[in-house]
């Protein structure tokens, strides 16, 4: 299955999403605010799934959250080439034990 995904970056509100071919997943750059669409059902994405428990929304926020991850290293890592690149299971990792935001 393809995925597109795609960052709008702006002062206060960074904003990423991935799009397959029936939804359409939006987070804030903390991950903490979401907008879910089903494509299929709603073209013109007026009713909001996120947190309403559907299985495609952990796996699309999964899969997102771990390109921003990675997104984040590389940028890191191209402004300073001294900086040590992680992978996204180490920092989801040190983010739940406090390490990193």
């Amino acid at each position: 299955m393809a995925f597109t995904i795609d960052s709008r970056m702006q002062h206060s509100d960074d904003k990423f999403s991935i799009r397959g071919a029936r939804y359409h997943l939006v987070l804030n750059d903390r991950h903490e605010a979401g907008k879910l669409f089903d494509l299929t059902n709603d073209p013109a994405e007026k009713v909001n799934l996120y947190g309403g428990g559907l299985e495609v929304e952990a796996d699309l926020r999964g899969r997102l959250v771990d390109w921003i991850s990675d997104y984040r290293a590389k940028t890191l890592a191209a402004e300073d080439p001294d900086t040590e690149l992680i992978d996204a299971r180490m920092a989801e990792d040190l983010r739940a034990l406090g390490y990193i935001e």
